[in-house]
């Protein structure tokens, strides 16, 4: 994917000029520090993009990135080796969007097809997560993933899934004694598997961490 994809991207829809106060276009002419892709950011890890604005200083919105670059969204969910965008709505919190789909994380409700189902069935939780980051990007890109073939696209030049969702390692494991006990609940992301650790060394000494 990379810079490429989303520049030709860029290019192809309207490109909106200054930004106001509010962190919106103010409809005034387009300058030459406002060029098609000159405020983009993209970086890769596997099967997962990262997607970075520098207009405003913070995170943008799925509205501000449509009025920004409109068509952007659609045309990057609709690109071949493309499975679903990550943005966070100011209505709505974290939306997934796919080539002819969205889902609202919050409650899951779904405009047509999902674009997480071969995701496993913690994907949404997953993202969830990431959407909570501090560090998070206006735009997590994750790859189509066949679970069939067990195809994917890498967006560098690496084979595998790491850094997204995808592969065998949406189906990881614990190798542990049987008499450690285990939770009921999911363990989403690193800092649930550290905290289940922690309760497990707790006994022997070792200081247990705080929720």
């Amino acid at each position: 994917m990379g810079n490429a994809v989303v520049g030709k991207l860029l290019e192809s829809n309207r490109v909106v000029g200054p930004v106001g106060e509010d962190g919106g276009p103010t409809g005034g002419p387009v300058s030459g520090d406002d060029e098609a892709g000159s405020h983009i950011v993209v970086l890769a890890s596997g099967n997962l993009g990262l997607v970075y604005g520098t207009r405003i200083g913070r995170r943008a919105t799925m509205e501000q990135i449509e009025a920004f670059y409109p068509g952007l969204l659609d045309g990057l969910a609709q690109h071949e080796v493309i499975g679903s965008l990550l943005v966070h709505s100011e209505a709505d919190g974290p939306v997934a969007i796919g080539a002819e789909s969205r889902t609202t994380l919050r409650d899951g409700r779904v405009e047509g097809e999902d674009p997480l189902a071969n995701f496993g069935p913690n994907a949404a939780l997953h993202l969830q997560r990431n959407d909570g980051s501090t560090d998070a990007p206006d735009i997590y890109v994750s790859s189509f993933y066949d679970p069939e073939t067990g195809e994917g696209a890498a967006f560098e030049e690496q084979i595998g899934f790491h850094g997204g969702m995808a592969g065998s390692q949406i189906q990881p494991f614990l190798l542990v004694p049987s008499e450690l006990p285990l939770t009921d609940e999911s363990l989403i992301g690193a800092e649930a598997v550290y905290r289940l650790l922690k309760e497990w060394v707790s006994p022997i000494g070792q200081e247990e961490v705080s929720p």
